[in-house]
């Protein structure tokens, strides 16, 4: 698949390609932002027409740029039009025209809005369509530029020579957008001190990608052990371990959440990973580019869409990482109010067990012992229920209990020395019965929020 827009730098890469031999389709795209636009894409169909090449052209009624640029929202339109004509067409490599200049302008435009390594390092050679798009769907979509090292000076020579009909996008020539100014205006001037300034740029380009592409594999190996997937699409991490990380570690893992979290992807710009790395320090709730916000949660600081409403709150969930240690008696706090009694009463008349209610339960103390431990549920654990036949998984009994999914992630359990005595509210454990012989009871109760 070929994106063509009409203009020199796509007119000459379908050339090419179709010199090549390769089997192509070719796409336009038409964001409708001209009453004349249209002209485009029939003069894209025709000379795809002349190649004897399949063609899908398509425009745009209604654009509009949503939490960014006009130009953004574009783009992204652009390349999810170009994702859904590869898809049925069955191609699985998009190519694009960028070229050595495209290159310096944007790593001018990212310097310029205080990127980072990975802005300046400017547009990939190769990449995957879901890392423009944000769409999962898109992963198995190739994204090459095979012209970023070639500077516009010679695909315009290209066409010139083979008599290749061009186009001229008029809002190339805007001098409201920034981009424009950039090609217009500062690489020229740039120029004035290196004449190949372009060519300059794009080599700091290929150093800061090899660089980025080495702190994207320590982001990718080190994160996971730092932050905690909440199982609700949020994640969250302890400021405690933050804190004693290196600063440059402290950014990287940032970025690193808030490059998930962000609706599109794209690059995360320095004023908004320290915003977010400084409201891991705190605990007010914090407003964060991109539509996402920070706050506190049992202990942990946690990013996610802004206004956020917790859909599993009617369950009891245990968000921090660590195994909190507590005899009785004792009051652990759970998470959005909901929490754990512990504490000890007489042994009662009648040694049943099987008719506490789910929120309750009676162990024998001196059997037991005084020494408990409150943690979130792990994957792959067993326990064995009271009354039960053999061991089970926690998940299946959270699934049994028609728990969640996604609220079976932070489920809290009681354990001791090890192993499951609760998986609270839903089973007990085949554990310290409560016998005639049993002369200290220890009660464990949870407690739902009081209601607003």
């Amino acid at each position: 698949m070929v994106g063509v827009s009409g203009g020199a730098d796509s007119t000459c890469l379908l050339d090419c390609l179709h010199r090549l031999g390769l089997p192509l389709v070719v796409a336009h795209f038409d964001h409708g932002l001209r009453m004349d636009s249209w002209s485009d894409a029939r003069k894209v169909l025709r000379l795809a027409a002349k190649l004897r090449l399949p063609a899908i052209a398509a425009r745009s009624h209604w654009m509009k740029a949503q939490g960014g640029s006009l130009e953004n929202a574009a783009r992204i339109a652009r390349y999810r039009f170009l994702g859904d004509c590869a898809r049925t067409s069955g191609s699985r490599v998009l190519a694009v025209g960028h070229t050595q200049d495209d290159q310096a302008e944007t790593v001018l435009l990212h310097l310029l809005r205080g990127a980072g390594t990975g802005g300046l390092r400017g547009m990939r050679p190769e990449t995957t369509l879901d890392r423009i798009t944000g769409e999962k769907g898109d992963a198995g979509i190739r994204v090459v530029r095979p012209l970023l090292g070639v500077p516009r000076a010679a695909t315009e020579a290209w066409c010139r020579e083979q008599r290749l009909p061009t186009l001229h996008d008029p809002s190339n020539d805007d001098p409201a957008i920034l981009r424009n100014r950039i090609r217009a205006e500062l690489v020229p001037l740039m120029g004035t001190y290196n004449p190949s300034i372009r060519l300059a740029l794009a080599r700091m380009a290929d150093v800061l990608s090899a660089e980025a592409d080495a702190v994207e594999a320590v982001a990718e190996a080190f994160a996971p052990a730092v932050v905690r997937a909440l199982g609700d699409g949020r994640l969250g991490v302890e400021p405690g371990e933050m804190a004693a990380l290196p600063l440059g570690m402290q950014r990287i893992i940032v970025r690193w959440i808030l490059t998930r979290l962000a609706a599109e992807r794209g690059e995360v710009g320095f004023e908004g990973v320290e915003r977010a790395r400084r409201a891991v320090g705190r605990t007010a709730r914090t407003s964060l580019p991109g539509g996402l916000e920070v706050s506190s949660e049992s202990g942990l600081r946690v990013f996610g869409a802004a206004g956020f409403a917790r859909s599993f709150a009617e369950f009891p969930q245990f968000l921090s990482r660590q195994t909190v240690p507590f005899q009785a008696p004792q009051r652990l706090a759970l998470d959005a109010g909901w929490s754990i009694e512990v504490g000890h009463e007489e042994r009662p008349g009648d040694p049943g067990q099987a008719t506490d209610p789910a929120d309750v339960i009676r162990l024998d103390a001196d059997a037991l012992g005084e020494d408990f431990e409150l943690s979130a549920a792990r994957r792959g654990e067993r326990m064995t229920p009271f009354a039960g036949s053999g061991s089970k998984t926690v998940r299946d009994l959270l699934q049994q209990a028609r728990i969640p999914a996604p609220a079976r992630e932070a489920w809290p359990v009681i354990r001791q020395r090890g192993a499951i005595v609760w998986l609270v509210g839903i089973r007990r454990a085949e554990v310290a019965r409560i016998s005639k012989q049993t002369r200290r009871v220890l009660r464990m109760r949870l407690e739902a929020p009081e209601p607003a």
